[in-house]
């Protein structure tokens, strides 16, 4: 290509087939009344004020909310704690109900095998221990 050419991918671009004025990405097109500003990453002070201002500012705007979100939280509390235990008092089962059958189970021959076994097993573990 002839002498008018710029590095651009592969290395070399035409010059002539970029317009006029336009030779720079991100300065592509002209919008009439619109005004930009930029400033310079290495001119920005992105925690300007934090301490100073921020969190000054923070604890008022948070301190000025207390009541507005505090009273319905409370109450949302108070309410979640109220159902967690009458839901536990609802599916409590009432012993009353099964007195019958734990007396029957006492009486059983399954029970008292159940209670030979334990005691056989605590005297071989107290011989064992000796």
């Amino acid at each position: 290509m002839g002498g008018g050419e710029i590095g651009y991918g592969d290395g070399k671009v035409n010059k002539a087939r970029i317009p006029q004025g336009h030779d720079v990405w991100g300065k592509m097109c002209h919008y009439r009344g619109v005004v930009m500003h930029h400033l310079s990453p290495f001119e920005q002070r992105v925690l300007a004020g934090l301490f100073s201002d921020g969190i000054p500012k923070m604890v008022r705007r948070i301190s000025g909310q207390k009541f507005k979100i505090g009273l319905p939280v409370l109450f949302g509390a108070l309410i979640y704690n109220w159902a967690e235990t009458y839901h536990k008092k609802l599916i409590r089962k009432d012993p009353k109900f099964f007195e019958d059958e734990y007396k029957e189970y006492l009486a059983s021959p399954e029970h008292q095998t159940y209670l030979a076994n334990k005691e056989a097993e605590a005297n071989a573990a107290a011989k064992k221990g000796k």
